[in-house]
């Protein structure tokens, strides 16, 4: 119970970090710079990884635990928010949202 708590707790934190990642490359998705979203994208989730890393080092949590967890929820986000990208592209409604923004395709 005690590695899976924190596990769970980095999974979580994870998730919500591939979710904001997902807000970030669909907004560059509209605007039609898609090359652009991997640097904050990464970033995010460097910080984050490393975040987890040092509170496993400062206290008494399971460090290995966090950062499976971490990893695992940032992985598994990224694969889900990833699909429901491309499944709003097929239906194409993110080109419908860039050229009400004044983009052309």
């Amino acid at each position: 119970m005690t590695i899976f708590l924190p596990a769970a707790a980095a999974f979580v934190g994870g998730m919500l970090i591939a979710y904001i990642n997902y807000l970030i490359t669909r907004a560059f998705f509209i605007k039609g710079k898609t090359g652009l979203a991997g640097v904050p994208r990464s970033l995010i989730t460097a910080l984050y990884i490393a975040c987890l890393y040092f509170i496993g080092a400062k206290s008494d949590i399971n460090g290995t635990a966090l950062l499976i967890g971490g990893a695992l929820g940032c992985t598994a986000g990224a694969a889900l928010f990833t699909y429901l990208l491309l499944k709003e592209n097929r239906k194409g409604a993110l080109g419908e949202e860039a050229a009400r923004d004044g983009r052309s395709e």
